[in-house]
């Protein structure tokens, strides 16, 4: 059996990089109807929108991207048992996502945003979450213990 890991991490970022960006944008238009309706005019559509924070989101979270792939490694390594494996990778990539929100884009509080993107980084958590448990894992053969 071959490792997929650096797949893995690609797959979760990437997730959370284009399903974030429609959820975010989703939520723009039902939330805040005004500011995404001059925003749809100014940018001609609802793809166009979704490509702009696509494309933000892929440049914004490249370092946090690797980061997470390192900590994926060491989490491998250190962890025998899969269940545990795949929530301590869950978790951690949610903090990795607040905090890279929180020393960027949040800095005057993770629910004080009146940009709105606070309702991108929860979108984050939830794709990084869930595509933690839905893309299958595959360590080295000599790292399964369990």
């Amino acid at each position: 059996m071959n490792s997929n890991i650096f797949q893995y991490s690609l797959r979760v970022w990437l997730t959370s990089v284009v399903g974030a960006a429609l959820a975010f944008v989703l939520i723009t238009m039902v939330k805040e109807p005004s500011l995404s309706q001059s925003f749809w005019q100014a940018t001609g559509s609802f793809f166009s929108d979704w490509l702009f924070f696509a494309g933000f989101q892929l440049l914004f979270s490249i370092a946090t991207w690797l980061v997470f792939y390192v900590i994926i490694l060491l989490i491998v390594k250190r962890i025998h048992i899969h269940r545990t494996r795949l929530s301590t990778i869950s978790i951690t990539g949610i903090v990795l996502t607040i905090i890279t929100f929180k020393l960027t884009l949040l800095q005057d509080g993770l629910f004080n945003d009146n940009s709105g993107f606070a309702y991108l980084m929860i979108a984050n958590c939830f794709f990084i979450g869930s595509g933690s448990w839905f893309y299958e894992l595959r360590p080295p053969e000599y790292l399964n213990w369990a």
